[in-house]
């Protein structure tokens, strides 16, 4: 809907839902010479929190910022949703559907990576006229984002991202006032309607099996900009907007 003329659309499966299948999908879309210059994911991760004592372990996070790198290196973008799991990230493995908040607020691969785009959702309002228009728009309250404990910010965030990094990247932990950790990375950097399912103020989804669904989340907001960005691409001259 966002980008009409688009002829056709590629997908890259992970054959399971662990670390090594999903490097292999985003690798197999980045090594593919004939693949698409833009691309969406909508599932995360909780990033590193730190090898000692960790809350969590993250097994794609540095593998998987490589991969990405080589991406932009070749002109491609990829958009990642921010609130795969809500506004947090879960201490114990539970599956919320993005939609409560956990005891901690982490960040998500890929979108926490500084070599994707992360992508926030917005909840939008009308006035409840007839044709409608809008009256508010506002940050979806399980959208996720926020800082980033282990990746470092890209150059574009370096004067404006507001913390230092607790840990490196291997989970080891920078010592207050010895060794300063660099800048970190902040999330979302981009956000597009998501709506809200808890309020009932989200998109009506046909099924060919039943009667239409509710169904919202920064799952819809990232590929909106995968939309986006395929017309802006394909205006481009040269490689790729990476």
């Amino acid at each position: 809907g966002r980008a009409p003329n688009v002829g056709s659309e590629a997908r890259y499966f992970a054959h399971h839902s662990t670390d090594a299948d999903i490097l292999a999908a985003i690798a197999g879309w980045v090594n593919d010479r004939k693949g698409p210059l833009q691309a969406s994911a909508s599932f995360g991760e909780c990033e590193n929190i730190g090898n000692a004592g960790a809350v969590l372990t993250n097994g794609v996070e540095m593998p998987g910022d490589k991969i990405l790198e080589q991406a932009v290196a070749e002109g491609r973008t990829l958009f990642a949703s921010t609130g795969d799991t809500g506004s947090s990230c879960p201490v114990a493995p539970v599956d919320t559907n993005g939609l409560a908040t956990q005891g901690y607020p982490g960040l998500e691969w890929p979108s926490v990576s500084p070599w994707a785009v992360a992508v926030g959702g917005t909840d939008l309002t009308s006035n409840g006229a007839s044709p409608p228009k809008r009256l508010a728009e506002t940050a979806w309250e399980f959208t996720g984002g926020g800082n980033s404990t282990s990746e470092p910010a890209g150059g574009y965030q370096q004067g404006v991202a507001p913390t230092n990094c607790l840990f490196d990247q291997g989970g080891n932990p920078y010592a207050p006032g010895v060794a300063a950790g660099p800048i970190c990375r902040s999330t979302p950097d981009v956000a597009a309607i998501s709506g809200d399912v808890a309020t009932g103020n989200g998109l009506s989804i046909t099924n060919d099996s039943g009667s239409d669904q509710q169904g919202a989340g920064t799952s819809l907001s990232s590929p909106l900009w995968l939309g986006f960005w395929t017309r802006i691409q394909a205006a481009a001259k040269g490689k790729g907007l990476g």
